[in-house]
């Protein structure tokens, strides 16, 4: 096997593992895990990238943006958080840290006895990661792997395609120089 090959699939052996350590080793959120935010609502924003949503909270106390995740966003009520909530409002933001390579995103949002965004749909959402994820990170791993190695094997066979054109070309002006 090509040595270019064997290091493409490492690193995406290597990827695909720290993908699968990060996804298993995430925890439920609970009281023990989670950072509570009050204040005062002032703004939100409706984000869409690549097929995802999020939603970005600001709240009046601090310039700091608070972020829901894309997995968990569909948990947030946010036709009924609009509807009802007015700028100066207050709101309790839950944010949590989920694992390693990611900011801490909000998993809760309360305001007076109203849930907007349930902790047990987040919960729920994460059993889910634990198949998703590692399956999509796979598909990804396999399709990338195999696009590169193809990509690097015509690259090759080009290269000695041209070099094979190369030596017939001098031979023939050789033979035609005698």
């Amino acid at each position: 096997m090509l040595k270019s090959t064997k290091i493409i699939i490492t690193i995406g052996f290597i990827g695909y593992v720290i993908l699968l350590i990060n996804t298993f080793t995430t925890q439920y959120v609970s009281a023990k895990n989670w950072v509570v935010i009050n204040g005062h609502f002032s703004s939100i924003n409706y984000i869409h990238n690549r097929g995802d949503h999020s939603y970005n909270i600001q709240i009046i106390e601090t310039d700091k943006t608070f972020s829901t995740g894309e997995f968990t966003s569909h948990c947030f009520a946010y036709d009924a958080f609009r509807t009802s909530i007015k700028k100066g409002d207050p709101i309790e933001i839950y944010t949590y840290e989920n694992g390693f390579f990611t900011n801490p995103e909000v998993v809760g949002l309360v305001s007076g006895r109203w849930q907007y965004m349930p902790l047990d749909c987040v919960n729920k959402q994460f059993d889910k990661n634990k198949f998703l994820i590692p399956l999509e990170g796979l598909f990804y791993a396999v399709g990338l792997t195999g696009g590169l190695i193809a990509a690097i094997s015509k690259f090759k066979t080009l290269r000695d395609n041209l070099r094979a054109q190369n030596r017939s070309t001098s031979t023939n002006n050789n033979s035609t120089q005698n």
